[in-house]
C-alpha cells in the first residue's frame, strides 16, 4: 500500500467490522504508521478509550498453549492507539486475527446479523396506500411519484423528488394530512423536485401530490386510479440520533443500514446494506440483511 494514498473504503469497512486478514491487517498498520489523515479517521470510528489496557495485555505474547489468535475488534482498537502513541513495534508483528462474531458488533447490527432480520416500526404497515379504482379500471402498478413514499423520513427538511413528464413543465407540490387538510406546499418549480423547509410536524404522517401545468393542461401526479403516498415525518429526537450517527460514522454502512432500518427510513437503510454487501462480496450475512428490506411495500415488513 503506497502511503501516500488513503486506505481504500473495502480496507476501512474490513477493519471496522474486523473483517481483514493477518496481511491485510498488517498494510493497514503500516499505513496508519505513515498516514496521519487515515489514523486520525479510524481513530474517530473506534471507541478506544476504554479498550487501552485490555488490548495492550492482548498483544503481550500468549499466555498459555493454544491461544494463537487475538479478538479481531481489539486488536484493531490497540493498533489504532498505539500507533498513534508512536509504539510502531506493532507494524512488524503480524497479529493472527479471528472471523468477526455478532457479539463484537452494536446490540442491533449483532441481533440483524444473527438472525437475518431486521426490525421495523408498527407504524410502517399505515404508510401503505390503499389503491383506488376509478371506472371499473384498476390502479396502475408503479405511481410516478418516487419519494418519500411508505417511508419515514427524517425531521425537516423535508426532500420531494419524482418522475419528470416528457417536455417543459411546471410543478407544484401540497402535502396533506391523512384527514385532507393541507400541511405544506411548493410555488411552481421546473425541476422534478423540491425540498421543504416547514410546515410538517416530527411524528406525523401525510400524503402528497403533484400537479404539473403546460399552459391550459394540468395532471395530477398520481393518477385517480391510485392513493397519493404517504411518509412519515420522524420525531425530532430519533432524527437527531441518526443525523449525529451519520456524522460520526459516515461510513459505516453496516450500522447506519441497520439503525435506518430500525427507524423506518427504508430508502436510505437500502443505500447502506446495498453498499454493505458491494465492500464485502462473500458475506453471505450481509445479503440476507439487504433481501430483508420490502420492496417499497410496507405490507411485506413482518
Amino acid at each position: 500500500m503506497n502511503p501516500n494514498d488513503h486506505l481504500r473504503p473495502e480496507s476501512i469497512f474490513g477493519f471496522q467490522h474486523q473483517m481483514l486478514e493477518a496481511e491485510e491487517l498488517r498494510a493497514v498498520f503500516a499505513h496508519i504508521a505513515a498516514c496521519d489523515q487515515c489514523r486520525r479517521l479510524l481513530s474517530q470510528r473506534m471507541d478506544t478509550n476504554a479498550m487501552i489496557d485490555d488490548a495492550k495485555s492482548a498483544l503481550l505474547p500468549p499466555a498459555r498453549p493454544g491461544m494463537t489468535f487475538l479478538p479481531r475488534y481489539l486488536a484493531a482498537a490497540a493498533a489504532v492507539v498505539l500507533v498513534s502513541s508512536g509504539a510502531l513495534w506493532l507494524i512488524n508483528r503480524a497479529p493472527v486475527v479471528s472471523r468477526g462474531t455478532p457479539d463484537q458488533q452494536p446490540a442491533a447490527v449483532a441481533l440483524a446479523l444473527r438472525t437475518g432480520r431486521l426490525d421495523f416500526p408498527p407504524f410502517l404497515k399505515e404508510l401503505a396506500s390503499t389503491p383506488r379504482t376509478l371506472m371499473g379500471e384498476a390502479a396502475s402498478s408503479g405511481s410516478p411519484l418516487l419519494s418519500p413514499k411508505a417511508t419515514a423520513v427524517l425531521a425537516a427538511p423535508v426532500e420531494f423528488h419524482w418522475q419528470p413528464l416528457q417536455g417543459s413543465w411546471n410543478y407544484q407540490v401540497r402535502v396533506f394530512t391523512l384527514s385532507g387538510e393541507q400541511a405544506a406546499y411548493s410555488q411552481p418549480v421546473v425541476e422534478a423536485r423540491w425540498i421543504c423547509e416547514t410546515g410538517l410536524t416530527p411524528g406525523s404522517t401525510y400524503q402528497w401530490q403533484v400537479t404539473a401545468s403546460r399552459g391550459a393542461e394540468r395532471v395530477t401526479l398520481p393518477g385517480p386510479a391510485e392513493a397519493p403516498p404517504r411518509f412519515r415525518v420522524l420525531e425530532t429526537a430519533p432524527s437527531d440520533r441518526l443525523r449525529d450517527l451519520v456524522r460520526r460514522l459516515p461510513d459505516d454502512h453496516l450500522q447506519l443500514g441497520v439503525e435506518y432500518a430500525r427507524a423506518g427510513l427504508l430508502d436510505e437503510a437500502r443505500h447502506h446494506l446495498t453498499e454493505a454487501a458491494r465492500l464485502a462480496p462473500q458475506r453471505q450475512d450481509l445479503r440476507l440483511l439487504l433481501q430483508a428490506l420490502p420492496e417499497k411495500n410496507p405490507e411485506l415488513v413482518r
